[in-house]
C-alpha cells in the first residue's frame, strides 16, 4: 500500500494501518530521535513516543489536495515536535535552574553573615545586589534577543552545535553571535 491509502485508512480509523505506517516511518524516526536525543539529553525513548505521535497527527492532519507529498508532511511535522519538546525541555530546565540559583543565592547569602556577621553589611549586600542588576541590565541593553539567548545556552555549557540545533539556525549564526557578545561585553581600556 501507498502512504496516500494507509493515511486514508489512519483516518477511517483502522489501526493496523498506523502500524503499517509508523513500521515504514520507524528509520527515519529512529534516526531523528538519536539526533536530537544527543544534542537535547532528553531520552530517546522520549523522542520516539514524540515522533509516533507527530506521525499520527500528520496522517490525520494530511490533505492530499495540496499536492504535498506525505512523507515531506510527516518528516516536516515530526521534526517541528521533536524541536517544539526540546525547546520545552529547555525552557523547564532555564524554570528550574534560576528558583535552585535564586534559592543557592539567599541560602549562601544568610549562611554567610550567620557565620560571620561582619563579612558582609547590609551596605555591601545591597550594593553588591545593585552592581549585578545593573550589569545585567547593561548586557540585556547592549546584546539582541538572539545573542542573548545564545550567551545564556552557551553558559549553560551547551555546544555551538546543540544551541544550532535549539535555536534552529547554523552553527556559523552561533558562533557570529558569540563572537560579537565578546566584542560587546569587553571592558573597555
Amino acid at each position: 500500500m501507498s502512504d496516500d491509502e494507509l493515511v486514508l485508512l489512519v483516518k477511517g480509523g483502522d489501526p493496523s494501518a498506523f502500524t503499517a505506517l509508523s513500521d515504514r516511518y520507524l528509520p527515519a524516526l529512529q534516526s531523528r530521535a538519536g539526533r536530537y536525543a544527543n544534542v537535547a539529553g532528553i531520552d530517546m525513548e522520549d523522542f520516539l513516543q514524540e515522533g509516533l505521535f507527530a506521525l499520527f497527527r500528520a496522517a490525520k492532519g494530511f490533505d492530499p489536495e495540496t499536492g504535498a507529498r506525505f512523507s515531506t508532511y510527516a518528516i516536516t511535522c515530526i521534526n517541528n515536535s521533536m524541536t517544539d519538546a526540546i525547546k520545552a525541555h529547555m525552557k523547564n530546565l532555564r524554570r528550574s535552574s534560576h528558583l535552585c540559583i535564586e534559592d543557592l543565592d539567599h541560602r549562601t547569602l544568610s549562611e554567610a553573615m550567620a557565620a560571620d556577621p561582619q563579612a558582609h553589611s547590609v551596605e555591601d549586600t545591597y550594593l553588591d545586589q545593585e552592581h549585578s542588576t545593573l550589569r545585567t541590565l547593561q548586557i540585556e541593553n547592549l546584546l539582541s534577543d538572539f545573542e542573548q539567548r545564545v550567551l545564556k545556552l552557551y553558559l549553560r555549557g551547551l555546544t555551538y552545535q546543540q544551541i544550532s540545533v535549539i535555536l534552529s539556525t547554523a552553527t556559523k549564526a552561533v558562533d557570529n553571535a558569540l563572537q560579537r557578545v565578546r566584542r560587546k561585553l569587553r571592558p573597555e581600556d
